[in-house]
């Protein structure tokens, strides 16, 4: 066995911080999207359907497109000092 130097792990920075805590949300409406699709779906696949599967299903898709769109484009957004 070689004794190689250890390399100190280097922190994180604040954007890849940010980064990885948008993933994390991106996969969880998209979890959220799925799971209210299904129940959607099951309750329109029933004899009494009603305005709250439609509903359910509308939220299914709007969580299902915010996180397809966070998923492909991760990185936060830069904010310049002036626009505080």
């Amino acid at each position: 066995m070689t004794d190689s130097p250890q390399v100190p792990a280097q922190e994180p920075t604040a954007r890849e911080k940010a980064t990885a805590r948008n993933k994390k949300q991106a996969w969880l409406y998209i979890v959220i999207g799925v799971v209210l699709g299904v129940v959607a779906v099951l309750g329109l696949v029933s004899d009494d359907r009603g305005a709250l599967d439609w509903a359910l299903l509308v939220l299914a898709i709007i969580n299902l497109g915010i996180g397809v769109m966070a998923v492909r484009r991760p990185e936060p957004r830069i904010v310049e000092p002036n626009d505080r």
